[in-house]
């Protein structure tokens, strides 16, 4: 009965819990490894240029296939796409483990999805091996990596008749620099435009066959008479056109400013208006 009352004095100051805990504490296991599969890293990072000028090919559908020995007819796989400068990097693992060779067999397939937009190129399969990464980190359920890089792969168009394509964009304006609308803008028939009211304007979709040109005439006429505030000699430009640094077929031209002079009637007489243009200005008188 005594040693009873002592036990229960005990238990409320604590310390049999204490010893409960120690005796539980001494009892317990070491925590069992979660489980986890082993797996296996791969890595494939290059640039895909044109053949010819060897610049970045954008915009191309990169895809890596590595074989699985499991399956043959399910690769492990994964797509991206080029960027401006024609670099990919491929990122992707697989629960296979490595071989004894210490390299690993695999194809690399090569889509151009945006078709002319990057000159068309041809569907490219390129086989590729990928050597053991030693800097893979395999602290866990990692057992291995595999990389290639640096790889550069050439690509030519398919066909160098490739049109090339021009876009020209600037403003109109007096000898006051105030801007002129109405100036109709044109390469040809098919590519005309007119400026705006703040004198601004941007022909594009200029296509030319053949061989490319550093320069194209463009033509500035003023056709609605004295609506833009005057009437303004025509005037044929000679613009100079750069091209893109990615594609040599695509040309831009930007901020041309084109001043146009005023004519005066009493000087010049009727104003120039181009032949096919007499109809519709007679139309509005």
């Amino acid at each position: 009965m005594k040693n009873r009352w002592i036990w229960m004095i005990l238990s409320l100051l604590g310390f049999a819990s204490a010893c409960s805990d120690e005796e539980n504490e001494s009892q317990r296991e070491e925590p069992s490894a979660e489980y986890g599969t082993p797996y296996v890293t791969f890595s494939v990072k290059g640039r895909i240029v044109d053949a010819g000028h060897q610049s970045g090919i954008r915009s191309l559908a990169v895809n890596v296939a590595i074989p699985n020995p499991y399956d043959p007819y399910y690769p492990t796989s994964v797509s991206t796409l080029t960027n401006w400068e024609g670099e990919f990097d491929l990122q992707l693992t697989n629960s296979l483990h490595g071989t004894e060779e210490g390299r690993i067999e695999g194809v690399l397939r090569i889509t151009d999805t945006d078709r002319e937009l990057n000159n068309l190129y041809p569907y490219t399969e390129v086989p590729i091996t990928l050597e053991t990464d030693p800097d893979v980190d395999t602290s866990g359920w990692c057992v291995g990596g595999y990389k290639l890089e640096g790889l550069v792969i050439e690509m030519e168009r398919i066909s160098e008749a490739t049109p090339a394509r021009y876009n020209i964009s600037g403003q109109i304006v007096n000898k006051e620099n105030a801007p002129i609308a109405g100036i109709l803008v044109s390469y040809d028939e098919a590519h005309t435009t007119k400026s705006k009211a703040d004198g601004t304007f941007c022909l594009s979709g200029i296509v030319i066959e053949g061989e490319s040109r550093p320069t194209l005439t463009i033509r500035f006429e003023d056709i609605d008479q004295e609506q833009n505030g005057g009437w303004f000699m025509s005037e044929a430009v000679e613009v100079a056109f750069a091209p893109n640094p990615s594609d040599d077929r695509y040309f831009t031209a930007e901020e041309v400013l084109v001043m146009l002079e005023e004519q005066s009637m009493a000087e010049y007489g009727t104003p120039y208006i181009p032949f096919s243009r007499k109809e519709a200005a007679a139309d509005k008188q």
